[in-house]
């Protein structure tokens, strides 16, 4: 018998929750149009400050 936090550790069967796929989502789109060079990134970094 296999216990549930056993099966949701995500090392052992790759299970992600969604909150987490979708707090990486956000965390990288707004890495992204941070280090955008043009005007997204110049007025995201001035929103930022």
């Amino acid at each position: 018998d296999i216990s549930t936090s056993t099966f949701h550790f995500s090392l052992l069967y790759n299970v992600n929750y969604l909150f987490d796929a979708q707090l990486q989502d956000k965390t990288t789109t707004l890495n992204n149009i941070s280090n955008d060079k043009g005007l997204i990134g110049s007025t995201t970094d001035i929103r930022l400050l």
